[in-house]
């Protein structure tokens, strides 16, 4: 069975960053500083370098890291779905750990030798819509007539 991440609630798929710095920390990617923008009165940004408790506490739209490589990820929207290390993590925490501000994460299974996911969404709800995984070479691999049905039953497909 393979798993994939959703999002169960209206505003969009989104990581907390806590659940962003587990999954970096698993990679293996050192974090080297954390950043918050402000604004200033004069409507310039100010850039700060920041503990990770501040960081952590500061409003999660005017914050990014710089990787020990010297990159700059500001990712908590595009966390791979079906990431591994995401997943793990996402076992490990839970929903409210890892769920970014507006998202409620949910893990879905579904078979990949029966179904295709695609992830439909409506103003940021999701849901997982498994597409029957049907292709001539697959159904040219099947030793006879019956194990084509037996496969169209399978994914639905009749």
């Amino acid at each position: 069975m393979a798993k994939i991440l959703i999002n169960n609630c209206y505003g969009g798929y989104s990581w907390s960053w806590e659940g962003v710095l587990k999954i970096l920390e698993r990679k293996g990617i050192h974090v080297a500083r954390y950043i918050v923008e402000e604004n200033l009165p004069s409507g310039d940004r100010y850039k700060s370098d920041v503990s990770l408790n501040e960081f952590l506490m500061a409003p999660s739209w005017r914050k990014y890291v710089i990787l020990e490589d010297g990159s700059t990820y500001n990712g908590t929207h595009c966390i791979d779905r079906q990431d591994p290390d995401a997943i793990a993590v996402f076992e490990e925490y839970g929903s409210n750990f890892c769920s970014g501000s507006c998202a409620i994460l949910e893990l879905e299974e579904y078979d990949e030798n029966l179904y295709i996911p695609n992830v439909d969404e409506y103003d940021g709800l999701e849901s997982l819509e498994l597409e029957p995984n049907i292709s001539e070479e697959r159904i040219r691999a099947c030793g006879s007539i019956d194990e084509v049905v037996e496969l169209l039953k399978r994914t639905g497909a009749i």
